[in-house]
């Protein structure tokens, strides 16, 4: 299968901006740990509790990038930390203390420093573990969703072929049958009497408005295969007049009073006039269906 020039064109310029981006990304979080270990030197070193802000770090690099890279990063940052941590300790480079917040001797306990340093280490290694977790629980959430929706897709479009092809046949048919019934009508009308007449024309009626019917459907599905948008502007009085006629035939025969009125102010609204055709004969139908002999509708 041949790929559109264009879409050639985006995966091939995708492949070479994302690694671009990914190289940025490496360069903000290292200098930004850096820049956060000269913050933490100069106020204050392991004593400042700005100290956690490393596990925001390893978090961003977790969702950015592989678990591998992302504990290679947490292994940095507690390198950088522990650095620090003991540099100062053992006086290697002078300890700024935080005025008034800490006690001062904090840095030069060694039980302090280490106990920390094993504390920062497991929960560096946690954080990053529960963050990949996380996210692959997320990626493959996100895959199922998407496999089920592209599944929901075909079969919606072997439902619409299939409904296309049998519409179409069924087309055929009552196109065939309305033929029929049009020469009992026009041909052979004198040979019949008043109540075969009226059946006949009654017969003609309904398979007419089962032609509208499925030319409708034919129509509707034609435009879901093709993705086109069903909505389109119609008057509402003249869907519900086609749904009225049969279901005024079919309330004759019961003897029903069947009244319709309708507001003035309605006339061009926008929707699927199908889908308004089909909600109205369905409400029809089962009022007529449900309605007692000489009842009223």
């Amino acid at each position: 299968m041949q790929l559109p020039v264009y879409t050639k064109i985006f995966t091939g310029s995708t492949k070479r901006v994302i690694p671009r981006i990914k190289q940025e990304i490496h360069f903000q979080i290292l200098t930004a740990l850096i820049a956060l270990t000269l913050i933490l030197h100069y106020s204050g070193g392991i004593e400042n509790p700005l100290i956690f802000f490393y596990f925001f770090h390893m978090i961003i690099a977790s969702f950015i990038f592989s678990a591998l890279v992302s504990y290679l990063y947490a292994a940095f940052a507690i390198l950088l930390a522990a650095l620090l941590a003991l540099l100062e300790c053992y006086s290697f480079i002078p300890h700024y203390p935080m005025e008034g917040f800490v006690n001062h001797d904090l840095f030069k306990n060694t039980l302090y420093v280490f106990g920390s340093g094993f504390i920062f280490t497991c929960t560096s290694i946690l954080v990053v573990s529960l963050s990949h977790m996380i996210i692959s629980r997320s990626i493959k959430s996100e895959e199922a969703y998407v496999k089920t929706n592209i599944e929901l897709e075909n079969k919606d479009k072997l439902k619409n072929e299939y409904v296309l092809r049998v519409t179409h046949d069924i087309k055929g048919h009552v196109v065939a049958i309305l033929s029929c019934i049009e020469v009992i009508r026009t041909k052979i009308a004198g040979l019949l009497n008043e109540v075969q007449e009226e059946f006949s024309n009654r017969a003609f009626e309904r398979t007419e408005l089962l032609s509208g019917f499925v030319k409708n459907l034919l129509n509707l599905t034609k435009k879901k295969l093709k993705h086109d948008n069903v909505f389109e502007e119609f008057l509402l009085k003249e869907v519900i007049n086609k749904v009225v006629i049969p279901n005024q035939i079919l309330s004759k025969d019961k003897s029903i009073d069947f009244n319709i009125y309708m507001d003035k102010t309605i006339q061009m609204i926008t929707g699927n006039p199908f889908t308004i055709e089909e909600l109205y004969s369905n409400l029809l139908l089962n009022a007529v269906k449900y309605t007692p002999p000489n009842g009223r509708i």
